[in-house]
């Protein structure tokens, strides 16, 4: 009787977990704004609580918890709780490869341990060091950014991992991370423009249906220089777009193409900053060496946040 009960049990609750992936496949084309993404997080959670090591929807979690932080979230405060339980949830995913798990049991970080990460496990790494990301950019005060770029380096190490697990992940997603790494970081971190471009050409090349890379490049790199007419044609081209047919989830494409209308909306003054930096370096306001570093580092700079690295 005991046996049987258990078995019924069981399968009560992977029919469960059936219609709740059901739900949570319909609600992702669904969440355009705050609410229904909240709903679809609740969704998800709900299938952990039957199910905690299933992969997939951690790094679904992680995904849109970011995603919660970078469109839907305004207070500082808030941004970094959201950031953090997107980085908790990729690092459970990362904690079901049983090597990883081991190393991280011993005490070594999630940077330390990632080279023994695999193609599996390219969807935590790259939705980890997004997060990563977003938290510097969006999270630690802009003064300090400047002063301390360890984490910098050891999102590169996780970015660095998925480069060779699975080159072309998510539509060039990593690649255009690389490309923000090298945008954002000073030059004796090892900052370089021509690298950043060449990483966000590859990122377009692997995913050209997908928007983040046109995207990023109209928000991060175009007012670095200048090019006006190429950031017009890249917004324009996300807006053409359908959002229910590009690479990203449904949800991201709607970001997207709602940054891209206030991207477009903010054109005139926008390149009047990106002018003033440029022609302040050229006139020598600032010292030649340190400006292109400051510049960058205005545009997305980073610092030290201490975040868990354990499968807590």
């Amino acid at each position: 009787t005991e046996i049987y009960t258990v078995l019924t049990s069981s399968a009560a609750s992977d029919v469960y977990k059936r219609q709740l992936l059901k739900r949570a496949n319909e609600q992702s084309l669904e969440a355009v704004n705050k609410d229904k993404l909240q709903a679809l997080l609740t969704t998800y959670e709900e299938i952990l609580a039957i199910q905690p090591d299933h992969r997939e929807t951690l790094t679904d979690l992680c995904s849109y918890y970011t995603l919660l932080g970078a469109g839907y979230t305004s207070d500082r405060s808030d941004k970094a709780e959201v950031y953090i339980q997107a980085i908790r949830y990729c690092e459970k995913a990362m904690y079901l490869n049983p090597a990883f798990m081991q190393r991280v049991d011993q005490g070594e970080n999630v940077w330390e341990a990632a080279s023994l990460l695999t193609a599996e496990d390219a969807d935590a790494m790259g939705y980890w060091a997004t997060a990563v990301l977003y938290y510097f950019k969006e999270v630690v005060p802009d003064p300090l950014k400047v002063f301390d770029a360890r984490w910098m380096t050891r999102a590169r190490i996780v970015m660095e991992r998925v480069e060779t697990v699975n080159p072309e992940w998510s539509g060039g997603a990593n690649y255009f991370n690389l490309g923000i790494y090298y945008l954002a970081v000073p030059k004796a971190m090892g900052g370089d423009m021509d690298k950043a471009q060449a990483y966000f050409e590859k990122s377009a090349t692997s995913g050209p249906d997908w928007l983040l890379t046109p995207w990023g490049k109209a928000k991060y790199y175009y007012p670095l220089t200048g090019d006006r007419q190429a950031f017009i044609q890249d917004l324009e081209w996300v807006l053409a777009r359908n959002p229910s047919e590009t690479g990203e989830p449904y949800p991201w494409s709607v970001y997207f193409q709602t940054q891209a209308s206030e991207l477009k909306a903010q054109t005139d003054a926008l390149f009047r900053i990106s002018t003033w930096m440029m022609s302040s370096c050229h006139m020598g306001a600032t010292s030649p060496n340190l400006c292109p570093d400051y510049y960058m580092y205005a545009a997305f700079g980073f610092s030290r946040i201490a975040i868990s690295t354990r499968n807590n």
